[in-house]
């Protein structure tokens, strides 16, 4: 586990930040190491657990007990990173985290922009997750994922309180998007 890691913080070590290739890498991550979950993805991740995240990404519980790793998320975190911006990745089904965990989490961490992976399955977990960071936070909160993607416009009413929507692939436009909100 932590040789993967050590190696992939070598090549950003020497690189100075990560390129398309290390994308490559996230799956070994992902599929060797336990410890890139809880604190986030990738060498990169690991670095800037001392710094409070611009961004945080969670996979909201899941109710069917798929325990598989996010590897959506991974990525993500990872094209965010090779912009510059912090990254948490919280994996609530793996953690064991409840919607009171989570807006614990973002009492503390204040990130600007919070995203959430969205599967219908989730829907009912992911509406409550998201009154109660309205209730405490001013963050910006992006949906991303196959229901999204699926409702299209009418995940604003679907969602209530969410500030942005993501179809299809977030690799491009999430970059872009947490610009714009970081520049207000």
């Amino acid at each position: 586990e932590y040789i993967i890691i050590f190696l992939l913080g070598c090549a950003v070590s020497l690189k100075g930040k990560l390129s398309w290739l290390d994308l490559l890498y996230v799956p070994l991550i992902f599929m060797f190491s336990e410890i890139a979950i809880a604190s986030g993805v990738a060498a990169g991740i690991l670095k800037q657990r001392k710094k409070m995240p611009d961004v945080l990404l969670i996979r909201p519980d899941v109710a069917t007990g798929n325990r598989s790793h996010p590897l959506g998320l991974g990525y993500l975190a990872t094209i965010l990173i090779k912009n510059g911006y912090s990254v948490f990745i919280e994996d609530c089904p793996k953690e064991g985290w409840s919607i009171d965990d989570v807006a614990a989490l973002i009492k503390k961490a204040k990130p600007k922009v919070t995203g959430m992976t969205v599967y219908t399955n989730e829907v009912e977990w992911t509406r409550a997750c998201i009154k109660e960071i309205r209730r405490i936070s001013d963050t910006k909160i992006i949906v991303g994922g196959p229901h999204p993607t699926g409702l299209k416009k009418e995940i604003f009413n679907d969602l209530e309180g969410i500030d942005f929507a993501v179809y299809s692939e977030g690799e491009i436009v999430l970059p872009l998007l947490v610009e714009a909100i970081s520049a207000n």
